[in-house]
C-alpha cells in the first residue's frame, strides 16, 4: 500500500506516472479540498492537461473515487488552489 498526497494547485500535476506492475490494483481518491478537483486518467501525450473541461473525472470536497486496474498516468489540477490536498492511496495485489 501507499499513499500519495498532492496539495492543491491550478498547475498540473502528475499524481502517480503510468506503471504496467497496477495491473490488479485499487486506486482510492478523496480530495480534503474545498475546491473542485479535476482528474484526467491517460498519457498526457494523448490526452494533454488536467482542466476544467478536459477531466475523466471530478472530486468535491470530501468525495472519494476509485480506480481499479488502472496502468495508466493520472493528473489533477484544481480550478482555485485553496489548502487542502488529493489523497490517494494505492493498493496493488
Amino acid at each position: 500500500m501507499a499513499l500519495t498526497k498532492i496539495s492543491s494547485t491550478t498547475s498540473a500535476t502528475t499524481v502517480l506516472a503510468a506503471n504496467t506492475a497496477r495491473r490488479k490494483s485499487r486506486l482510492l481518491f478523496e480530495n480534503s479540498d474545498t475546491n473542485r478537483c479535476y482528474v484526467l486518467v491517460g498519457d498526457p501525450n494523448i490526452v494533454g492537461a488536467p482542466s476544467a473541461t478536459n477531466y475523466s473525472f471530478s472530486l468535491a470536497q470530501n468525495d472519494p473515487a476509485e480506480l481499479k486496474d488502472c496502468m495508466q498516468a493520472v493528473q489533477c489540477v484544481w480550478g482555485t488552489a485553496g489548502t487542502g490536498a488529493l489523497m490517494v492511496t494505492e493498493y496493488i495485489d
